[in-house]
């Protein structure tokens, strides 16, 4: 008998021993890599757009339109053969699109609303002619930009099914 029990326990602790070398092979180890952080899920295409939509939109018109209007009194102005005094935009873009930007995870819809902001971006930093002679380029400058404002528009309207009314 007293051999049978030493046989019992040298087997329990042989198991226990393996029990525990097996647990810890599975054990993190200091090296270990960590485990890869939980992300947010990916915002629906429906949800982003429902957040940029109307916002984005009032921005773009609201800059077109008044883009366009500052473009055609300059023109009158040259026409007249006045000195054009070019105003730009009063809409408060960077603003209004960052906190857009920062409520949309979606990368589709945030692509197209990063575009919107940089080309608004981009308008705001055109220089102003000095001179009359500076004029022509300028107005030519200003139109491709207000075309390229339009387009990043259109391309975020077309992404979430947005129908383009005219200003």
């Amino acid at each position: 008998m007293p051999h049978t029990r030493f046989m019992r326990r040298s087997s329990l602790a042989i198991a226990a021993v393996a029990l525990t070398g097996a647990l810890m092979a599975c054990a993190p180890s200091s090296g270990s890599t960590p485990l890869p952080q939980q992300t947010a899920p990916v915002q629906s295409l429906e949800d982003a757009c429902q957040i940029a939509s109307s916002e984005v939109d009032r921005v773009v018109t609201e800059t077109e339109a008044e883009l366009r209007a500052s473009t055609d009194q300059a023109l009158t102005d040259l026409r007249n053969g006045t000195v054009p005094s070019f105003s730009l935009p009063s809409v408060s873009v960077d603003g209004t699109l960052e906190t857009i930007e920062d409520q949309i995870t979606n990368p589709r819809v945030l692509e197209r609303v990063t575009a919107v902001r940089d080309q608004l971006a981009a308008l705001g930093e055109m220089p102003t002619p000095d001179t009359l002679l500076g004029v022509t380029t300028y107005v030519t400058d200003l139109v491709r930009q207000i075309s390229v404002i339009v387009d990043s528009g259109n391309a975020l309207r077309e992404l979430c099914g947005i129908t383009v009314t005219a200003p």
